[in-house]
C-alpha cells in the first residue's frame, strides 16, 4: 500500500511537517491558497490538516496525540464524514517548541500511524510524548 498524506492550509510548521513526512517515503500533496509566507509577518498559528482513518486518529488520541477530526477540503464523501484531522500547532508553539520539536511529532505520527494496531508501538511512542511535554511545560513551577 502506497503512503500517502495531505496537508491542506499547511502554514510554516506544515511546510516542515511535509518536508519531513516526505523523507519517511510518504507521496505528500500540500495544498495552499496565502502567499508565500517567507514574505509576510506571521501573527497567529497555523495548522496541519492529515488525511486520516478513525484507526489512524483513534491511534494518535492513544498515543498521547490530541487532534482535532475534520472534513479534509475537496474529499468526495459527505461533508459530515470527517475524514481527515487537524493537528494545533499553536500548542507546539505556546510551549516554545521549534522545528527540532516539529521532527519529533512528525516522527510520532509516522510510527503511529504507520503500525496502527500495535500496542507496544503505541505505548512507546505514548512515553515519548510525555517526555517531550514534560521538557517544555505549558506553566513554569511557582515558587509559593
Amino acid at each position: 500500500m502506497k503512503k500517502e498524506i495531505t496537508i491542506v492550509g499547511a502554514g510554516l510548521v506544515g511546510s516542515l511537517c511535509s518536508i519531513y513526512m516526505k523523507n519517511r517515503g510518504y507521496n505528500v500533496n500540500v495544498y495552499e491558497r496565502r502567499q508565500d509566507l517567507r514574505s509576510i509577518k506571521i501573527t497567529a498559528g497555523k495548522s496541519i490538516n492529515l488525511a486520516l482513518s478513525k484507526r489512524g486518529w483513534t491511534a494518535l488520541e492513544k498515543a498521547g496525540i490530541t487532534v482535532n477530526k475534520n472534513m479534509v477540503p475537496f474529499d468526495q464523501r459527505s461533508p459530515f464524514i470527517t475524514s481527515g484531522i487537524r493537528v494545533g500547532t499553536p500548542a507546539v508553539t505556546t510551549r516554545n517548541m521549534g522545528s527540532n520539536e516539529m521532527k519529533k511529532i512528525a516522527s510520532f505520527i509516522n510510527t503511529v500511524v504507520t503500525d496502527a494496531d500495535n500496542e507496544d508501538t503505541i505505548q512507546n511512542v505514548k512515553s515519548q510524548v510525555k517526555e517531550l511535554c514534560d521538557s517544555f511545560p505549558i506553566y513554569e513551577e511557582s515558587s509559593h
